[in-house]
């Protein structure tokens, strides 16, 4: 018996490595395909979601780039059926069989991307004889590709909107089971991306804050968003996590440094090709619009291909830094992301070699700001002598200028200074804000451009503590949110003459210290216009930018009215979503950006009343919120969801976390009170790598730039690298 069975087991083991024997890693697949065609309905035909994938392999940079041919056909099925009366009874669906080898003969793909059964169950509730038929539909595609000398790789149908187009019956429970089906063929090595599962639960999580949430207004066919939820599948499947942190294809184009352009000529090419394509194979679709000869495309193509890449050579030679660099600048307080991470790069796992140790400068005061960073400056802020200063260095330690700014107000808390907020930074100016009230602009060679007090001109500082709020920058102005017991406002300054252009009040009643706040606003891109996002007094709240008009507001995150709930960490964007840490450590709650009013009721994504952090500002890693809380407990929570993937701990020790982590090249960077840096490998879960001590109180953040971290202790700067 244990003979047959090990005979069984070694033929099992054996059958399935001949059935996954052709499986690819994603990536490796991508980058030995030179033409990429894809295959479906009138959702691949439509179009939007293949150039929103397409635009995403322009920014990977692949040598070739591969080329990328839509042969979708509108009301198209694999499985050859047609309901009574398509089309207003004009004509059957048309069937892929009939025209498949056509195509690939045609396109000569290396690579097939398809995704079919939306319109093969017909509209009908489940039934055998259609399932049957889908199945042969796809063993069929699958066996022509292969014949044809490409890999295939099958997207699940998409998600049916039940809930937009009612039917007695639920459709998507039909298209369900087709989903599993091919989800199942994975074991005998078809390569297969889920496309109706995250959709059906994206689709959920979102009406939970907005009932008539949707991606598909007919039930079947994607809007914009919609589109790029199913190109974001495809991308997130070839391994590019985060795409999918972007709320829309040009907010994933800007985070990767292509020019904006460059997307509608991706649209045209991918119109272009698709219409000569579909044509020069035949179809027995009507109504189909013909497209050019081969020839003809072809040379089209290329035009727009060479146009991209005059794009693509221009922003290079704009932006000295932006491409090459990449992340070579840290502009403020929380990253060139506003996320606490840096994207690029690989980092020290410790720094117990005195050899990593690049440099260490003595400061000339005691300070809490973090390092800002552009090209060879790095910028941060110290008292010299009981005054104000903001100070230069490059990447030697050498001081290269400082300038002082007016009189300072010492800091009142142990672990604070009148030195907390940031300095920020464009690349042309600097500006600088303190305790004292302070606001400034300089030169990149530390000159004053000009210079104006707040609390002179205002109002008097009335937070407990020392203010920690950094200023944040829009393309005009340099803004600042005062936000204290009485009197709280946003006020906006021009960058170059200091001049205010605009200044509203923020005023909420709350309980005591409610209103008071330290955390630092971010400017979002929403619908394409800017959007200055700010946390504070148990509100968070969309701005203009042009004039400070409040465009929505979100409330409730004190029901209780518990006192001193002062906002200390600041909140975080990732996507369209915004995660905001209150109560004093004891909760986070993601908010949907956009609408307009009040959109407490409306624009909630997910609530936890057991985690959050008090001090220290969540950083984002791919799709996952990494959450150090005041206590070194460590908890990883997914953005969309609000779950817990895993959690963990740095050694238990009496001091505290009031620095914000850092993520840098998947580590996570986490400076105790007392001056313990602790990295931790956080990819996949939690693994701690070292323990670092600096010799010195750390309460500021820690800084990645182009392989390099900058550490600001209390009386040190240090630069560490391999």
């Amino acid at each position: 018996m244990r003979t047959l069975f090990s005979i069984g087991l070694s033929l099992f083991v054996f059958l399935s490595a001949i059935a996954t024997i052709d499986a690819q890693e994603p990536r490796e697949l991508l980058e030995q395909s030179r033409r990429i065609v894809f295959l479906g309905d009138s959702i691949t035909a439509a179009g939007p979601y293949v150039a929103d994938v397409d635009a995403w392999l322009v920014s990977q940079r692949l040598n070739p780039t591969p080329k990328v041919i839509d042969a979708g056909l509108p009301s198209e099925t694999v499985s050859g059926l047609s309901e009574e009366g398509h089309a207003g009874g004009q004509f059957p669906r048309p069937d892929l069989e009939e025209r498949l080898e056509r195509v690939l003969k045609a396109t000569k793909p290396d690579l097939v991307i398809a995704c079919y059964g939306i319109n093969c169950g017909i509209y009908e509730p489940f039934d055998e004889g259609r399932f049957k038929r889908y199945q042969q539909g796809m063993q069929n595609l699958n066996a022509q590709v292969e014949k044809a000398g490409a890999k295939l790789v099958i997207v699940t149908p998409p998600f049916y909107d039940d809930q937009q187009a009612p039917k007695p019956f639920s459709y998507q429970e039909v298209l369900v089971r087709y989903a599993g089906w091919l989800i199942d063929q994975r074991d005998q090595g078809w390569m297969v991306v889920d496309l109706n599962g995250p959709m059906a639960k994206e689709v959920a999580r979102r009406r939970m804050t907005e009932p008539s949430f949707t991606f598909q207004p007919d039930g079947v066919h994607p809007n914009a968003d919609g589109h790029w939820f199913v190109a974001r599948q495809v991308i997130r499947w070839f391994g590019d996590d985060t795409a999918s942190s972007s709320a829309t294809p040009r907010e994933m184009l800007k985070a990767k440094k292509i020019p904006e352009g460059v997307l509608p000529l991706v649209e045209e090419r991918v119109s272009v090709l698709r219409d000569a394509y579909v044509s020069a194979a035949g179809h027995k679709r009507p109504g189909v619009a013909a497209g050019l000869p081969i020839g003809e495309a072809e040379a089209k193509a290329q035009e727009l291909s060479q146009r991209i890449g005059e794009l693509l050579a221009s922003a290079g030679r704009e932006s000295s830094t932006a491409e090459r660099a990449g992340e070579r600048n840290w502009p403020r307080w929380r990253g060139p992301h506003d996320d606490g991470s840096s994207r690029e790069g690989a980092y020290a796992e410790g720094w117990q070699d005195p050899k990593q140790i690049l440099w260490k400068v003595k400061l000339p005061g005691i300070g809490c700001s973090t390092p800002a960073v552009w090209d060879d400056h790095i910028l941060l802020t110290c008292p010299i002598e009981g005054q104000n200063a903001a100070l230069a260095f490059d990447w030697q330690g050498n001081l290269l200028w400082r300038t002082t700014l007016g009189e300072e107000s010492a800091g009142k808390h142990r672990n604070g200074s009148g030195c907390n907020p940031s300095l920020v930074t464009d690349g042309q100016h600097v500006f600088a804000y303190f305790k004292s009230g302070e606001l400034a602009g300089l030169d990149f060679g530390g000159s004053v451009l000009w210079k104006t007090n707040l609390q002179e001109r205002f109002a008097k500082d009335t937070l407990y503590w020392d203010i920690g709020t950094s200023p944040v920058l829009t393309e005009k102005a340099v803004v600042v949110a005062v936000m204290h017991t009485g009197g709280s406002y946003l006020a906006a300054f021009d960058k170059q003459t200091g001049e205010l252009q605009w200044k509203v009040a923020r005023d909420y009643k709350t309980p005591v210290e409610g209103d008071q706040s330290y955390a630092t606003p971010i400017l979002v891109e929403q619908g394409g216009e800017p959007v200055i996002v700010v946390w504070g007094a148990e509100h968070l709240t969309g701005h203009a930018p042009d004039d400070g008009r409040i465009l929505w507001s979100c409330g409730g995150f004190n029901p209780e009215r518990n006192p001193n709930w002062v906002a200390v960490a600041s909140a975080v964007v990732a996507g369209d979503l915004a995660i905001v840490p209150y109560g004093r450590g004891s909760r986070v709650t993601a908010v949907r950006l956009g609408g307009s009013g009040d959109v407490t009721e409306t624009h909630r994504a997910w609530t936890r009343q057991d985690t959050g952090s008090f001090v220290p500002t969540p950083a984002v890693q791919g799709d996952n919120l990494i959450v150090v809380r005041d206590e070194g407990e460590v908890e990883c929570l997914d953005l969309r969801t609000g779950e817990t993937v895993w959690k963990d701990r740095f050694p238990k020790h009496r001091t505290k976390y009031y620095a914000s982590p850092l993520i840098a090249g998947g580590k996570l960077y986490a400076p105790r009170e007392d001056g313990m840096v602790f990295v931790a490998d956080v990819r996949d879960k939690f693994q701690l790598l070292s323990s670092n001590d600096m010799g010195e109180r750390v309460i500021a953040s820690p800084v990645a730039v182009a392989g390099r971290l900058l550490i600001r202790g209390e009386e040190h700067l240090v630069c560490i690298g391999e």
